[in-house]
């Protein structure tokens, strides 16, 4: 038995190309360095002296900077090629850390968050991008999934880190997030080069490329899978809005379990989703994807219907194994459907919806919550029956062909 799973988890990681793999590690760099983010409103807080409802709102127009540099990152890889954008992205993150660290005021903090977030997101439709290429027409979904893994690995020991640096050293959690985008840069500029991924747009006519780009704003499937996707990341961004406060407030758990809630999810997700997705790739990926969307509501909506760690380990699981069905499949459908000169347009699209979520989650869930705790969680409920009825007519309206998505799904057979 013990041999047969070790089997199916080499199947899950083998046949991927080794840029895949290189540009895995290059994102498990980056993200082992993501410190101030996660901190950034106590910073706020702690040492410009702003009030928790001010820092909350220079959290928001984060949000509202990484919409601009996700739309930014899309269009200028259709127009630069997407390592080049992952390379320039980088560069010119590091240098905004340190500016962030030295900003006093408030006003001088809201221009740094916004500069940081329209820069530093712009690597996002960039990255799906260059991973779609590495991969060309074979275990797309696979390749998302280990790029994931390698995302939430770094995000489980950058974070931690930070957390014991804040109280006494917060200056360097500063200068380690800076020094890790530029060192990322230097590993992809090593591992591809500068002239890898250059324009796939040079030679096409003006006409050309307003075809294409209208092709993204008339694609009403599209638009309805993002739109609704964007429902459920309302839902799913509690995490970062009112989901602790609720966990303390009504289930009594104290803030170190809270965080050792969050580590399931990033436990589980690097030991369960490449296989989860490898399961997976033979259907077809809208119904996946609203299988996990509705899973990721039930999750978050089930919340007052119990009570202890226990209960709440288990919506944990639940939502966490809807986030592996639908973020990773969802990031191929699109790359599916993307004509390969406009992949980085329809990526910036995507990511785009989920910077929107990180404006309007926190807004929702506060609202809900002042009305009732329980109101944010049954919000969720409706959002889950919606995107059940959606994605269930979405499908049967499917434009991506069933046999693409088999072809893909094909893992190289092992020896």
């Amino acid at each position: 038995m013990i041999g047969r799973i070790f089997a199916y988890y080499r199947k899950a990681f083998s046949g991927l190309p080794v840029g895949v793999w290189a540009f895995a590690l290059v994102l498990f760099v980056h993200r082992c360095g993501t410190m101030v983010l996660p901190f950034l409103s106590l910073h706020l807080k702690d040492h410009l002296g702003l009030s928790a409802e001010v820092a909350a709102l220079l959290l928001s127009s984060y949000g509202i900077g990484s919409v601009g540099g996700s739309l930014l990152g899309g269009f200028l890889t259709g127009r630069m090629g997407a390592i080049r954008v992952v390379i320039l992205s980088l560069m010119f993150t590091a240098p905004c850390f340190v500016l962030l660290l030295y900003a006093q005021s408030m006003v001088s903090a809201a221009i740094c968050i916004m500069l940081l977030s329209v820069v530093g997101d712009a690597i996002r439709p960039a990255a799906m991008t260059a991973t779609a290429d590495l991969c060309p027409g074979q275990n797309l979904s696979r390749a998302y999934g280990l790029i994931r893994l390698a995302i939430n690995l770094g995000m489980s020991i950058g974070p931690a880190i930070a957390g014991f640096m804040y109280r006494d050293y917060f200056q360097w959690i500063f200068y380690i997030d800076a020094v890790s985008c530029f060192l990322a840069a230097v590993m992809v500029w090593y591992f591809f080069g500068w002239n890898s991924g250059g324009s796939h747009t040079t030679k096409e006519s003006a006409a050309e490329r307003n075809s294409q780009k209208s092709r993204l704003w008339s694609d009403w499937q599209l638009l309805a899978v993002l739109l609704q996707f964007c429902l459920v990341l309302i839902v799913f961004l509690q995490t970062i809005s009112v989901y602790p406060i609720y966990l303390r407030q009504q289930h009594a758990i104290s803030e170190s379990t809270i965080g050792l809630l969050f580590s399931i999810n990033t436990v589980l997700i690097v030991l369960f989703e490449m296989v989860l997705v490898s399961a997976v790739n033979r259907f077809r990926r809208l119904p996946v994807i609203g299988v996990g969307c509705v899973l990721i509501c039930l999750g978050f909506g089930i919340q007052p219907l119990g009570h202890g760690v226990a209960f709440i380990c288990f919506t944990v699981v639940v939502w966490t194994f809807g986030e592996m069905l639908s973020m990773p499949i969802l990031s191929t459908w699109i790359s599916e459907k993307a004509p390969p000169r406009e992949r980085g347009r329809f990526m910036g699209a995507m990511t785009a919806i989920f910077s929107a979520g990180w404006v309007i989650a926190p807004l929702t869930g506060g609202t809900l919550y002042a009305i009732h705790p329980d109101a944010v969680w049954y919000f969720g409920l409706v959002i889950g029956c919606s995107a059940a009825a959606s994605f269930y007519w979405l499908s049967s309206k499917d434009t991506v062909s069933a046999q693409k998505a088999e072809d893909l799904s094909r893992v190289p057979a092992q020896s």
